[in-house]
């Protein structure tokens, strides 16, 4: 993953044509996924995501389904 602002490295780069000029340009490096943390629309605040059961009725059988929730306030992300 790219996020922007974070994990800058430097690049060393040799002029190729006549008049294009070297040297070192700061791009964007990547990171892991597991290393981004979510961010709660409800408090507005980045977060550690929990699971929870929640109780769905599909086609008139209820089943349990997984939902993903803010440690924060407890809100549903999905």
């Amino acid at each position: 993953m790219v996020v922007q602002n974070t994990a800058m490295v430097v690049r060393h780069v040799k002029p190729r044509k006549q008049g294009e000029p070297g040297g070192r340009i700061t791009k964007e490096g990547t990171i892991h996924a597991s290393n981004v943390m979510v961010v709660c629309p409800k408090c507005n605040k980045p977060t550690r995501v929990a699971h929870k059961i929640k109780v769905v009725e599909i086609s008139g059988e209820k089943k349990d389904k997984s939902v993903r929730v803010c440690k924060h306030c407890g809100k549903e992300l999905d």
